[in-house]
């Protein structure tokens, strides 16, 4: 966050796809997803649930929010399924208290 007369301001990407909106689908596809060891998501599933979010915008904000520090943190990781490699997002470390 950028920070303007003593005031964080969301960057361009943070005001695009808020954490709390990844968070949102998280919690809306899987029961308790920070407990979850299967609640992790696809770019294309990703890609399906925001849909007003260009392909561009939607890596360079997985590729941010995943790089942000502090307690809201998003991680991806790479896993074998049929043969194929494919990388998923899932949500680590969250509380529901701490994001409202």
């Amino acid at each position: 966050m950028k920070i303007v007369h003593g005031h964080k301001r969301p960057s361009r990407i943070e005001r695009l796809l808020p954490m709390e909106r990844l968070v949102e689908l998280f919690e809306e596809k899987f029961s308790e997803p920070y407990f979850n060891p299967t609640a992790e998501l696809t770019f294309s599933e990703l890609a399906t649930a925001f849909p007003d979010v260009q392909q561009a915008d939607l890596e360079e904000a997985l590729s941010h929010w995943v790089d942000h520090s502090g307690e809201k943190t998003l991680q991806t990781k790479l896993v074998d399924a049929d043969g194929a490699t494919t990388r998923v997002w899932y949500v680590h470390g969250l509380h529901p208290e701490n994001l409202r």
